[in-house]
């Protein structure tokens, strides 16, 4: 099978997008409803719509991959996640490093969090406060 650099990068994409939201899901959001933390039910709040919007962007991804016609599931095993892909008839299956794909999850997330600031209107933005004396 042979796929071109747009078609790896989205089924990349969908892998790193799929691990995380399974992680804001099975992970982030059941200890921090158990937590005891300020402003929790805020916190919980920001991380089901930025989930939302990952979510979204998950759907985008499979609807291109489908247009191609690309099937995809993924596998999880321990220190490698794998990416079973079929394309018309054509089976692949595409190893990558659970380092790997933490790694590239941290950089999609700081981009994302870099964008939200940038959305962000000045008037909501909390003041820094400094103090006297």
């Amino acid at each position: 099978m042979e796929l071109d650099e747009q078609t790896t990068n989205l089924i990349r994409e969908y892998v790193y997008v799929n691990v995380f939201i399974e992680g804001l899901k099975n992970d982030a959001l059941p200890e921090l409803k158990e937590a005891r933390v300020a402003l929790r039910d805020m916190i919980v709040m920001m991380i089901k719509g930025m989930g939302r919007e990952f979510r979204d962007r998950l759907k985008e991804i499979g609807l291109e991959l489908r247009k191609m016609g690309i099937a995809l599931w993924i596998e999880d095993k321990d220190d490698v996640l794998y990416a079973h892909v079929n394309q018309r008839g054509a089976k692949e299956v595409f190893g990558i490093k659970r380092s790997i794909v933490d790694d590239e999850i941290s950089k999609m997330f700081e981009a994302y969090m870099k964008e939200k600031d940038k959305v962000i209107p000045t008037s909501y933005k909390i003041p820094k406060v400094q103090r006297e004396g």
